[in-house]
């Protein structure tokens, strides 16, 4: 049995099947025990209570024939109501009825600004007052609504409660009143009338609890409360009088959804009672004052089941159902109707907790629109013959560590191990066991995972971590040299740099010339002025160096430095790490003949660079 939108069929009840009958006569005292009528399944309580359950799924029609079987029968002559007022209860329902499940005010307005209208009219009479004691009479301009008519009244309150009556071109009257969803748990209800002038009228209503949580708990919960709201009725009129019945029907609980380690529903819980009253009576068409009034008919179902499968059918919650009839009151053919009807919208549950389990495991499941994974990995880098390691786990969509979760990890570069397949947690590693990462060709280190959850199934998981960038290295040699040959000569000092640019960390015991260039300032010797003359005049000097660098297998690099026209005294070779170091070097050269009396001093400074290849 499967459950059909109420408003849609409540609105073909009132636009097609016309008014039910009025009333149905009651069996004569000492007639036997009433049978279950064709088209429906005799269900028995323990306490031998029947109820005759609809083989198809109940109708509003169904629901007013029944209601006004239960209902005194009306006078000969009465007016029923007429299909102008037939036609605006369903235009009205459909309208109310969209903007309930969009969450909307029924008047096309929000509570925040129907209250701000009501104070800015306010405000503005308060100054039309202030301004002339005695303001001139104006003209009242009725407030008209352009989807149900000219207004006699309208409330709407923060809460989400509002009321309102209106009156249509044809005379049709339409009273609504009602409640939108404000906080999360509410639920959302209205209930309308249309009524003609003579006072005949039909009574529908609708309403719906919280909707079904679009994603699971972390545990796989899927918590929802359930609220379905039905109202049914009609009334005729016979010389000023109205004659009513009303059907209210609700169903009212919460059902349970529990998704598997698979992402999938697997079962759900059940817990309603659903509640239908018959109310009748007789009242003045004019002034709506009481003439009499009926005792209410109740009927009560309750349906308690745990573990139902997803799929499963009303007809598989019938041996948890428990009902009631009226107290007090010898249980008739319509008492056991209405009481089937009951049971059917109450067992509907089943299969609408079914429905939204199979639509939840298309968002879920199917879309990945849930859970997701979160992860880190170490090192930020592969090398040749490394290991990367990830840490995942697998979340809810609010955040929290889903309960349980099933990994099934691959790797198409690298041996891949996992420290676990189920858990939320899980530690993959994959090792280069070919030595294939590496820059040259660029060949990352990847792995990649499908999991599924009590959260759900999140995206499908894969990561890849990229070697080293191929770097080359930037090699700087500063260079200070003094020579000293003591008072009276004027001292030798120079200063030079050079740069290379090494390859690639492969590239090792490639020697690779750079450029340099150096600078100085000595003795001015030469065959005019030999040793012994003037000793304190100078001149400049300068040059290009030569500069080489090479990568050491050590992880070192050696540097050499040489001023080509000074070979002797100013060349140079110092080992320093990648990172760069300094080195100072003495000596004692030979001066104008004398061993010795010059003494060098140098210092030699490199600094490393890494840069991007190209």
């Amino acid at each position: 049995m499967r459950s059909l939108p109420v408003a849609a069929a409540l609105s073909a009840a009132l636009l097609l099947a016309g008014p039910p009958a009025a009333g149905a006569r009651t069996p004569a005292a000492g007639t036997r025990s009433p049978r279950c009528p064709k088209g429906t399944v005799a269900l028995r309580t323990k306490r031998k209570l029947t109820a005759c359950v609809p083989r198809a799924q109940p109708t509003p029609s169904a629901l007013l024939k029944a209601g006004a079987a239960l209902s005194p029968r009306a006078p000969r002559g009465s007016t029923r109501p007429s299909a102008r007022a037939r036609r605006s209860a369903q235009r009205t329902l459909a309208l109310l009825t969209a903007r309930a499940r969009a969450n909307e005010s029924p008047f096309g307005t929000t509570a925040r600004s129907a209250t701000r209208a009501t104070a800015t009219r306010a405000t503005a009479a308060k100054i039309a007052t202030a301004k002339t004691a005695t303001p001139p009479p104006r003209a009242h301009k009725a407030e008209t609504d352009p989807t149900f008519g000219e207004v006699l009244s309208r409330s709407e309150s923060p809460d989400g409660r509002y009321a309102a009556r209106f009156r249509q071109d044809d005379g049709i009257e339409v009273t609504v009143e009602g409640r939108q969803r404000v906080d999360a748990d509410d639920s959302k209800h209205f209930e309308a009338e249309t009524r003609d002038r003579s006072g005949a009228g039909i009574t529908f209503g609708y309403g719906e609890g919280q909707p079904t949580p679009s994603c699971p708990a972390a545990g796989g919960d899927v918590p929802t409360r359930h609220d379905a709201f039905t109202v049914a009725g009609q009334a005729t009129a016979s010389h000023g009088k109205r004659t009513w019945f009303k059907v209210t029907t609700r169903v009212e609980g919460r059902w349970h959804g529990y998704v598997g380690v698979g992402a999938r529903a697997e079962r759900f819980d059940v817990d309603v009672l659903g509640v239908t009253e018959v109310r009748s009576g007789v009242e003045i068409a004019a002034t709506g004052k009481v003439l009499r009034r009926n005792a209410t008919r109740v009927y009560r179902t309750v349906l308690r089941r745990r573990g139902l499968p997803v799929g499963a059918t009303g007809e598989d919650a019938y041996d948890a159902l428990d009902f009631r009839g009226p107290k007090g009151r010898r249980i008739e053919s319509a008492d056991m109707r209405m009481l089937g009807l009951l049971v059917a919208e109450t067992a509907a549950v089943v299969e609408h907790a079914s429905d939204e389990l199979r639509k939840g495991d298309e968002r879920w499941f199917e879309q990945r629109s849930c859970a997701r994974t979160t992860f880190d990995h170490a090192p930020a880098h592969v090398t040749k013959g490394g290991r990367v390691d990830w840490n995942l786990t697998a979340l809810a969509a609010d955040g929290a560590v889903a309960a349980d979760a099933r990994w099934t990890p691959t790797s198409t570069c690298g041996v891949l191990t996992a420290s676990t397949t189920t858990g939320p947690r899980t530690r993959l590693t994959v090792v280069d066991a070919a030595r294939a990462w590496g820059p040259l060709p660029p060949t990352p280190g990847c792995v990649a995972a499908e999991l599924t959850s009590t959260a759900g199934r999140p995206p499908a998981f894969a990561h890849e971590v990229p070697p080293e960038e191929l770097r080359r290295l930037k090699v700087n040699v500063a260079v200070r040299f003094h020579k000293n040959m003591g008072t009276g000569i004027v001292e030798t000092s120079m200063r030079g740099s050079g740069e290379v640019l090494l390859g690639d960390p492969s590239s090792v015991g490639v020697h690779v010339d750079g450029s340099g260039t150096y600078n100085g300032t000595e003795w001015d010797g030469t065959p005019e002025n030999s040793c012994g003359m003037d000793m304190l005049r100078t001149r400049d000097f300068a040059g290009r160096a030569a500069v080489g660098a090479q990568r050491n297998d050590d992880g070192t690099i050696s540097v050499a430095f040489s001023a080509p026209e000074r070979p002797y005294e100013m060349s140079w070779i110092v080992v320093v790490p990648a990172t760069g170091g300094s080195e100072t070097i003495r000596a004692a050269q030979p001066f104008c003949g004398q061993p010795g009396l010059a003494q060098t001093l140098a210092e030699v400074t490199v600094t490393t660079q890494e840069v991007p290849v190209g």
